[in-house]
């Protein structure tokens, strides 16, 4: 049973191709994307949600606007956006920040050190072990960050290429890396 569907109130942007990550308190964080159907719309700009409002609130910039960037809660007020392109026909970008969330419904972003490969179209996965898979994009490396030390080292490598992707996990919480841009391709880490 789903239960009853209760419509929110709108986004205060409109946004396609943004990445998306949701706090253990429910906030959900949207980053990015287009702002119109035009391709020189991408922006910096980040929307909270909070449940306890029901409203969208405007939240901080982020260091540079980004399309195909990932996003994940590392913790209960901060979430991590990796990577992504900052034009719409531009190279995978290496960038990384921290948005810390604040109490009332806003935050700051803060630089730390750059992803060792440039990516994009990529996912940013919670290991069982607490530590964050940076997988996928137009290359074979992946890298593991550490929320404690914010830091990034390198990961086991692909077998190919995947981007645009589906992840899920087995029963015993190993990742899978499923289709995307490389085709039928299955991926058990």
């Amino acid at each position: 049973n789903l239960g009853t569907i209760t419509e929110v109130s709108p986004l205060n942007q409109t946004r396609r191709f943004s990445s998306f990550a949701q706090t253990n308190e429910d906030r959900i964080v949207l980053s990015g994307g287009f702002t119109t159907n035009l391709s020189s719309s991408i922006t910096n700009t980040t929307t909270i949600y909070r449940p306890d409002t029901g409203a969208w609130n405007a939240g901080p910039n982020l260091s540079t606007a980004r399309i195909g960037h990932a996003s994940c809660a590392i913790s209960n007020n901060k979430i991590l956006i990796t990577g992504g392109r900052t034009t719409n026909l531009g190279s995978a970008v290496n960038t990384a920040e921290i948005l810390t969330l604040d109490s009332i419904g806003g935050g700051s972003i803060q630089s730390i050190s750059n992803l060792p490969n440039a990516r994009m179209n990529h996912q940013c996965i919670r290991l069982a072990n607490g530590m964050y898979w940076i997988v996928g994009g137009s290359t074979t490396t992946t890298e593991i960050f550490n929320p404690t030390t914010e830091t990034f080292t390198a990961g086991p490598s692909l077998v190919f290429p995947q981007e645009l992707f589906t992840s899920q996990f087995d029963l015993n919480g190993d990742p899978f890396l499923i289709g995307g841009r490389s085709g039928s391709l299955v991926t058990d880490i």
